[in-house]
């Protein structure tokens, strides 16, 4: 399965592939001391992808590329029908550049002196030119198209997501679920969000190519679109094996090699060094290392292994199929059927088919993994989305009086309420403390009555307005927290400080907090 370490194969001496070193200690006879970890939140969708052929894949094409698409024409239009555009443009060229071939072939092989026969040859000659000129131009401008359009589409879901995150309830984050999905977010749909544009274009782009090619070869002698198309098949079929092949395998890896390298790292860190030495850690950690880079060298060897076979008949059906060609070729060539310069353009047109071909697969490949981790992003937002407090709009300058009538919270999947049913009446000029046994709730109550959470129970109060009217914006406007669990930014000491709305430029700050006369007792719950 995808995404999950594989067991330690037994212990083979005369495998080639089990590179030479020290015994292994007894506690590595069977499977690794250290912790699977077994299917990451950022490879969930392994198992899929693995589980999934080619054909499928294909058949969501048109989804993909229609999603890609939108996607990218929200971000920038002009980039978006540049990059696909261009791409179109230099197909056409692509089709102009192999006739414009067949004109110049034509003269060449035709009978007369040879000055004379290049002589009519080069006004075609010139065209071949002007269209490879002129493809290669495009190209190079769509290419810079499609290099503008990926950062533009990055910070575009970047920015959405974080506009996202930072407005939700803070309720949200207690949520094993959300932070999840999140992560799942964060660390790939970000990611793979440029990457399904980047590749829906190159997929376009080997399509075009493959469409030209055909087309020219179907203008110049209708028999040689077949014969292309034989021709090209093994190697396409060659090309999807290994690109399956090669990654179902990296899935099946992708723990091990975590693992590999958080070995590594601990032996290459400062700050794990001193534990290392003093606990008498370097024997176990390399013992370890050591069995990772074993099962690590056979899987590699047996990809290796697999990959030589599968281009080895790859290349020998391909070889059939292109003698097969030229049997064909020659046959057509001997009855007439088409003439010489006809069946080298065909020639030329086939090796422009395979490269177009092997790009339009991995891009396919590539397309759908792309999608499903794009999904997670966009099915996060939708989630957040319904996290986002809408809050009331009355407005609010201070409270004199504050009223908790019967508070309760219940964090998610918990029997218990952190709070449960407290009242209380704060007004202003007091100093409130909340004294309690640890885990009694007196942080959950804190965070309630700055208005960090909603109560799932009761109702809170300003001056005799619940506080779910007023504009929440307002609200955290004349609360000040000092959390327990308190974070530093990495910013200057000084804007750790101003962070938040003391920051505002051009804005004065707010009044200095009221404090309570001297000698005020303190009021204690």
């Amino acid at each position: 399965m995808a995404g999950v370490a594989h067991p330690r194969p037994p212990s083979d001496p005369s495998d080639p592939s089990d590179p030479p070193g020290p015994a292994d200690p007894p506690e590595l006879a069977g499977e690794s001391a250290l912790p699977e970890l077994v299917d990451p939140h950022w490879m969930h969708r392994a198992t899929e992808l693995a589980h999934t052929g080619f054909w499928s894949v294909a058949r969501r094409l048109p989804t993909l590329v229609r999603e890609a698409t939108s996607l990218a024409w929200s971000t920038s239009r002009r980039d978006t029908a540049a990059s696909l555009g261009l791409n179109i443009a230099a197909g056409v060229l692509t089709t102009l550049g192999l006739l414009a071939t067949t004109g110049v072939l034509q003269q060449l092989f035709a009978a007369g002196p040879t000055p004379e026969r290049i002589r009519a040859a080069l006004p075609a000659l010139a065209v071949a030119a002007a269209a490879v000129t002129g493809r290669g131009a495009l190209t190079v401008a769509a290419g810079w198209a499609q290099a503008r359009l990926i950062p533009q589409i990055n910070f575009a879901v970047e920015r959405r997501l974080f506009e996202t995150t930072s407005e939700v309830e803070l309720a949200a984050f207690d949520d094993a679920g959300f932070a999840e999905e999140m992560d799942r977010a964060r660390d790939r749909g970000l990611v793979e969000a440029g990457a399904l544009v980047n590749d829906t274009v190159n997929l376009v782009t080997g399509v075009v190519g493959v469409v030209a090619t055909a087309a020219a070869v179907t203008i110049i002698h209708p028999l040689l679109l077949p014969c292309l198309l034989v021709a090209a098949a093994p190697e396409a079929v060659t090309a999807v094996r290994m690109a399956r092949r090669q990654h179902v395998d990296w899935l099946a890896r992708i723990t091990r090699r975590r693992r590999k390298w958080m070995l590594g790292d601990l032996m290459a860190n400062r700050h794990t060094a001193a534990e290392i030495r003093a606990y008498q850690m370097r024997d176990f950690l390399l013992s370890e290392y050591r069995l990772m880079t074993r099962l690590e060298t056979r899987a590699e060897l047996r990809l290796a292994r697999a990959q030589t076979i599968t281009r080895g008949i790859g290349l020998s059906v391909t070889g059939i199929a292109t003698f097969g060609l030229y049997l064909v070729l020659g046959a057509l060539l001997t009855g007439g059927v088409v003439a010489l310069a006809a069946a080298a353009t065909a020639l030329l047109a086939l090796q422009s088919a395979r490269g177009n071909l092997r790009t339009a697969i991995f891009a396919t490949n590539s397309l759908y993994e792309d999608a499903l981790y794009y999904q997670d992003y966009r099915d996060f937002l939708d989630r957040a989305g319904r996290r986002i407090p809408s809050g009331g709009d009355r407005p609010v300058d201070g409270f004199d009086r504050m009223d908790l009538d019967r508070v309760s919270l219940r964090y998610p999947d918990t029997e218990g309420a952190a709070v449960d049913e407290v009242s209380l009446t704060i007004r202003r000029g007091e100093v409130v403390a909340l004294v309690g046994e640890n885990g009694s709730g007196k942080t959950t109550l804190a965070k309630l009555i700055a208005g960090l959470y909603r109560p799932t129970g009761g109702t809170i109060r300003w001056d005799g307005v619940d506080a779910a009217e007023l504009d929440p914006r307002q609200v955290a406007a004349q609360v000040a927290v000092m959390s327990q669990d308190w974070w530093k930014f990495p910013f200057t000491a000084r804007q750790n400080i101003r962070v938040g709305r003391h920051d505002r430029a051009g804005r004065p700050g707010p009044a200095p907090a009221w404090r309570p006369p001297p000698g005020t007792p303190p009021r204690t719950t």
